[in-house]
């Protein structure tokens, strides 16, 4: 009998595992990079994107926040 499946290639094949294994996280959370935004702006989407989490959420989410002025 002939198999009718593609093969493939082992480099494929451990590019694919190599990338799975990259992609596991190492924390169930949201992180959120606001470092590039002014003060302001890093508040005002802070608290809006938190109304809109439950507290349990909320504790998993980590913010980067930039020096303030």
């Amino acid at each position: 009998m002939k198999n009718n499946f593609m093969k493939t290639p082992k480099k494929t094949q451990t590019m694919s595992n190599d990338i799975q294994t990259r992609l596991k996280p190492e924390v169930d959370g949201l992180v959120l990079d606001f470092r590039n935004l002014s003060a302001e702006n890093q508040k005002l989407l802070t608290d809006d994107i938190l109304n809109h989490f439950s507290p349990a959420e909320k504790a998993r989410i980590f913010i980067l926040r930039g020096e303030e002025d």
